[in-house]
């Protein structure tokens, strides 16, 4: 009578060696869990190859075929939210926070502070969030946009 038990090899904790998997086949002889390990390597190669080759031939297809001038707005558009994000905001954020630090190192040994720095340092601190809000709006109405022509809405 074949026994309907995983043909894998496991290590026992409790006796301290190897023995043959409790588990029910599930598939060529090993169980579920058996099977995921296995096969997993192979199921990501084939997809990484499949996704490559969508990719290139949507690439060759669409992309390539295109006047150099609209390949350039393409890049522009699809590159200006990572541009955004990425480089422009973290540097206005230095920017603005090198400004407060530095103007609360220099007034940090004054008692009285004058009133022109503080509205200083209020008009610094009010134009780095409207412009954050700015761009929060931006990236939104960016978003939206997407989302339209991509027929999401």
């Amino acid at each position: 009578m074949p026994l309907n038990r995983c043909s894998a090899f496991v290590f026992d904790i409790t006796t301290k060696r190897d023995r043959k998997c409790k588990l029910t086949k599930y598939f060529q002889g090993v169980c579920y869990v058996h099977a995921r390990i296995i096969y997993r390597y192979s199921v990501t190669m084939i997809q990484r190859v499949w996704r490559g080759f969508h990719k290139r031939t949507k690439l060759n297809n669409l992309f390539f075929n295109t006047p150099r001038d609209i390949q350039m707005h393409i890049l522009r558009y699809v590159r200006e939210d990572f541009n955004i994000e990425k480089k422009w905001i973290p540097s206005v954020q230095r920017i603005y926070q090198n400004r407060i630090i530095s103007f609360h190192k220099n007034y940090a040994a004054l008692d009285e502070l004058l009133v022109s720095d503080l509205i200083t340092s209020f008009r610094i601190g009010l134009s780095y969030y409207k412009l954050q809000n700015r761009l929060y709006l931006l990236y939104i109405s960016d978003q939206h946009r997407l989302n339209f022509l991509e027929g999401k809405c």
